[in-house]
């Protein structure tokens, strides 16, 4: 029952993280509001024409952009944790062995859980690395890039995950 518990949560902080629409992000500049995410498939492409003119904003761009893509190896994670509970749920092995119903059920959600965690704290340091680019681009040229004052809070803060040191 636990772990059913767990596996609904799980599945529905991932709903949550996905109605989290990247189309809708909004910059102002020179007072008209630009999309920070154009239509072409790469996020931050509607900035690229004014981070272009410094050096060290577009290489943070850039390198935004080549972060962006699906990480295989966190997939791949997550689709071994959910391989393990669905195994532990037709497992008619109670315990005694290390392939038992609890040990592969358990072990599968812990496997998600961080597998969730760490794409997380990779999408929140990546995103950390297009606002210094906006920062960088603000601090030496105009017009100004200037973003809401109001974005969401993350459910989990994974600023621990985010800092450099």
């Amino acid at each position: 029952m636990v772990n059913l518990f767990l596996g609904a949560i799980l599945f529905t902080y991932s709903l949550y993280s996905s109605a989290q629409d990247s189309c809708s992000r909004i910059a102002t500049v020179n007072y008209q509001d630009i999309f920070i995410d154009s239509s072409s498939s790469k996020k931050g492409e509607g900035l690229r024409n004014y981070l272009s003119q410094n050096a060290e904003s577009l290489s943070l761009l850039n390198t935004y952009q080549e972060n962006t893509v699906p990480n295989y190896w966190i997939s791949g994670a997550s689709t071994a944790g959910l391989l393990m509970v669905i195994l532990g749920m037709a497992s008619s092995r109670d315990s005694g062995t290390y392939y038992s119903k609890q040990t592969l059920m358990s072990t599968g959600l812990v496997v998600i859980a961080v597998s969730l965690i760490t794409s997380q704290a990779l999408k929140a340091k990546n995103e950390d690395r297009l606002m210094k680019s906006i920062d960088i681009y603000n601090s030496n040229n105009d017009p100004k890039i200037l973003l809401p004052q109001e974005r969401s809070k993350p459910i989990f803060d994974f600023s621990f995950f985010t800092k450099e040191f």
